[in-house]
């Protein structure tokens, strides 16, 4: 790692925080803004944002007055309400990004770098945002940077249902009889931490490119809210204090199986 190199982008980078949270959620009804013990669900977001000492402005892209409201209340700017049809269920994450990057433009602030800050990770944390950025500076080579969680389940064992409900080739001949152990370890990806140059993003419309490098996070970091199962293990989680996969594992090895209910 190249110190000056690191410490020059991280003096002159201005870096846009956006936070994408459109208002017609289905799975689970006005999501964004619903309770997690006893806090929005943007607001764990905008808390660990305005933390952040390389993110210089902290906007929500919204088309909710309701979340419009709530983000105001937390400490971050909601400067436009998005157009109705940047928030459909058929809309691109990535369109609501060029309006906000477009109304920045309008309004004379150009940033360096996009960190998308997306409301249903409500366990991110410090440390890894910041090692997110750290990382990114640390090499001219990198453009940006997505996190990644080991995936619960390997897609060996995934498949599409074939039209005649057979199992035949599901999985694969060579891994069909393969123990967990014996299994390739994969990562999915995780929307803790999601960064990227302005210029890359705009070249590519989007934060994958092929200048993004990986950094490995908990899973329980990268737990995303999808829907309702999702929302109630996020909930004990938080009321058990399960912030990372290790007190996890050691509170359910340490109990004894009749006590598991």
């Amino acid at each position: 790692m190249d110190d000056n190199y690191l410490r020059k982008n991280m003096k002159s980078s201005k870096c846009l925080g956006l936070i994408t949270a459109r208002g017609g959620s289905k799975g689970v009804v006005n999501k964004n803004i619903r309770e997690l013990n006893g806090v929005p669900l943007i607001g764990y977001t905008i808390n660990v944002a305005k933390k952040c000492q390389h993110i210089d402005r902290l906007i929500v892209s919204t088309d909710s007055e309701a979340i419009k409201k709530v983000s105001l209340e937390f400490g971050a700017e909601v400067p436009f309400l998005r157009p109705h049809e940047l928030a459909l269920d058929t809309s691109k994450q990535e369109d609501a990004v060029i309006h906000t990057l477009d109304w920045c433009k309008k309004n004379d602030y150009t940033p360096n770098h996009i960190c998308l800050l997306e409301p249903t990770t409500p366990f991110r944390k410090l440390e890894n945002l910041n090692r997110g950025f750290e990382t990114l500076f640390s090499d001219k080579k990198i453009k940006g940077i997505f996190s990644i969680t080991e995936a619960s389940t390997s897609p060996l064992k995934c498949n599409e249902i074939r039209p005649d409900g057979f199992m035949k080739d599901w999985i694969p001949e060579k891994f069909k009889l393969a123990n967990r152990q014996e299994m390739p370890k994969f990562f999915q990806l995780s929307p803790a931490v999601i960064i990227s140059e302005t210029i890359e993003f705009l070249k590519c419309k989007t934060f994958l490119h092929n200048n993004a490098k990986n950094i490995i996070i908990d899973p329980i970091e990268g737990f995303d809210i999808d829907n309702p199962l999702d929302f109630f293990v996020a909930q004990k989680l938080i009321e058990n204090g399960f912030l990372d996969s290790i007190k996890l594992k050691n509170y359910i090895n340490n109990i004894p199986l009749d006590n598991l209910s």
